[in-house]
């Protein structure tokens, strides 16, 4: 009781930092037949962004991944203090879902997962950020990843 809520509060002290999600697609990457992962820590035109990291899976065929293989994350997600999904769309064999981490009242992390019968997509951001930043940080990114013409 008493002990039990003294744990409690000091999970919910730990630093953003140490409440890190594991992004490990391993398994997943071995299948695909095009894969973008990037990681950025603390990119300079986001002086508050501590880390982004960006997962991109593409597949020959649909199957070749199950949206269940995600379940791990979204868990991780859900149990996690300060994490809470707002967004969750299920149509037309795809499902995308955004969470967001935070932590006195203001953003500090953010998830998305989307899933397509032949595409993953895994973007997080942990830091602080408005979600109207987040679009401006992840087409910064997709020029980064286009090949320079010379």
């Amino acid at each position: 009781t008493l002990a039990a809520l003294a744990l409690l509060a000091g999970f919910a002290c730990v630093p953003v930092h140490a409440q890190k999600l594991d992004l490990n697609f391993d398994s997943i990457a071995k299948r695909a037949t095009k894969k973008t992962e990037l990681k950025f820590d603390h990119p300079p035109q986001f002086t508050s962004v501590d880390s982004v990291s960006i997962h991109e899976y593409e597949f020959a065929n649909p199957g070749e991944y199950a949206d269940s293989e995600l379940d791990p994350l979204r868990k991780q997600a859900n149990n996690s203090a300060g994490w809470s999904r707002f967004f969750n769309v299920k149509e037309n064999g795809e499902h995308t879902e955004m969470y967001i981490l935070t932590v006195g009242g203001k953003p500090t992390g953010f998830l998305l997962i989307g899933v397509e019968p032949t595409k993953l997509s895994v973007i997080h951001i942990s830091g602080s950020i408005q979600l109207a930043q987040i679009e401006e940080l992840v087409n910064s990114t997709v020029r980064f990843k286009e090949p320079v013409q010379d």
